[in-house]
């Protein structure tokens, strides 16, 4: 995300939508607008790792951002408790 963001606002420099000054201001703006957009859809999903229909669901992101299975940096599932 950090490097699309990046990119995207030195494309809008470079075409003088933004000024160069305030750089910073709008990378750290743009991170908060994403984590902010981002966090219900994340917290959702780690609720949801632990029951039945988590593999379908982590399918349907995985399709819905056209994330490749050799990015995704994996986290074990928490052991159920018996």
């Amino acid at each position: 995300m950090k490097k699309f963001v990046k990119e995207e606002i030195e494309r809008a420099i470079s075409k003088k939508y933004l000024p160069k000054e305030l750089e910073d201001s709008f990378v750290k703006t743009a991170h908060s607008i994403f984590k902010r957009f981002l966090h219900k859809p994340t917290v959702f999903i780690k609720e949801m790792a632990d029951k039945p229909e988590a593999d379908d669901l982590i399918e349907n992101v995985k399709k819905l951002f056209d994330i490749k299975e050799d990015k995704l940096k994996l986290v074990p599932k928490k052991e159920s408790k018996s």
